[in-house]
């Protein structure tokens, strides 16, 4: 005859099913939305990194707290954080040549890219001019953003005041000039040019590219001033930020390793992992009847392992791995995307064997950053 307490616990794995597929529906349409939204609307798109943080970190964090559920229970500790995080880094480095070995050989015979390794690669226009903005050549000025390695300066002159501004940088470019305006280059070397665009003329653009596949001969700095005395506004970026007089200036540096190591720590890295696998393995885990204990490492044998990959880590990964897979990269579905499974079945194995999140959190912080600092060598 079956206990009382035992048929209770039964229906409560049972109940934990239509919760894990509820929280994983409510958070992939979320997630989607915003992506989809974000080709249209320029506040998701600028927001979209906070919007999809916001979604993995709140939606388990208020049905957890609604639930009365042990935070402890589910990795979110900071108990061990230190030794966790040197683990995670630990991994990173452990990893770190096959990935570069694997990564290399995907680039270049898959996708056919040449290779050139130069530390000068890694100094790039900052992040806040990457895109273009959505308004440009909505009224008179000057729009300047960068895409990819190359450089844009749209403009629209004054209906009844033709106007011109010089544009220049450190190191030859090939200038290719699009609508009516005309760029004339002041001197042989590819460095400065005068640009003149009629009055009440549509869009134009001037678009700047390397004149090779390295960066050795790729500008560091760019400048744009107005020469004439109708000085329109600058604006910059995809956000159109205006500057202010008539001149402006970027540089290429380091400064993006910066930012994109805060993005993918607290803003990618944080948020899924606090998801996948402290809400959502730990779930899974639960659903087939396992206890979890925060102050002890999960014992792979005690819940169905295939080569030391536990089930739930397995299924967390799946979830994962589908989840980045729904989200369309330049409006398309992109199936290797699905490739982030293998990377996961190691978040979620340091998950099991640390009992915490913060392992994983480094981890899946470092493999991003791996992905950026090598792809900054292939062209």
């Amino acid at each position: 005859m079956t206990s009382e307490p035992q048929e209770e616990d039964e229906n409560e794995e049972r109940g934990l099913v239509p919760e894990i597929l509820g929280m994983l529906a409510v958070v992939y349409v979320l997630v989607l939305g915003a992506s989809l939204l974000a080709g249209s609307v320029a506040f998701v798109a600028n927001s979209l990194y906070v919007i999809v943080a916001a979604v993995f970190l709140y939606i388990p964090w208020w049905w957890m707290d609604r639930k009365g559920l042990d935070f402890d229970a589910f990795g979110l500790t900071t108990e061990r954080m230190g030794r966790d995080i040197l683990i995670g880094l630990a991994a990173a480095l452990l990893t770190a040549a096959p990935f570069a070995a694997g990564y290399w050989y995907w680039q270049t015979e898959v996708h056919d890219r040449a290779y050139q390794f130069q530390w000068s690669n890694y100094l790039k226009w900052s992040p806040e001019y990457e895109g273009e903005p959505d308004s440009w050549g909505d009224e008179p000025g000057v729009w300047i953003w960068t895409r990819d390695r190359q450089v844009h300066v749209g403009i629209r002159a004054e209906d009844a005041q033709k106007s011109t501004f010089s544009v220049e940088v450190d190191e030859p470019m090939l200038p290719i000039v699009e609508g009516e305006a005309s760029a004339k280059m002041d001197g042989a070397d590819r460095t400065r040019w005068e640009v003149r665009v009629p009055a009440g003329s549509g869009k134009s653009r001037l678009v700047l590219r390397p004149q090779g596949p390295g960066t050795a001969d790729f500008a560091k700095t760019l400048s744009v001033e107005a020469t004439s005395d109708a000085t329109m506004p600058i604006r910059a970026g995809p956000s159109a930020s205006r500057q202010s007089g008539g001149s402006f200036s970027m540089h290429r540096g380091l400064g993006w390793l910066a930012l994109w190591l805060i993005t993918h720590v607290f803003f990618v890295a944080l948020p899924e992992e606090f998801f996948y696998r402290g809400y959502l393995q730990t779930r899974i885990r639960q659903a087939f009847g396992y206890e979890v204990d925060s102050t002890e490492k999960v014992d792979a044998a005690g819940d169905s392992a295939i080569a030391g990959f536990t089930a739930s880590n397995l299924l967390a990964s799946v979830a994962f791995a589908a989840g980045h897979l729904l989200i369309p990269i330049g409006g398309q579905i992109q199936l290797g995307r699905a490739s982030v499974f293998f990377p996961s079945l190691i978040f979620g194995w340091l998950r099991d064997w640390t009992g915490g999140v913060a392992a994983s959190v480094t981890y899946h912080a470092a493999c991003n950053m791996m992905m950026l600092l090598a792809a900054v060598h292939f062209f």
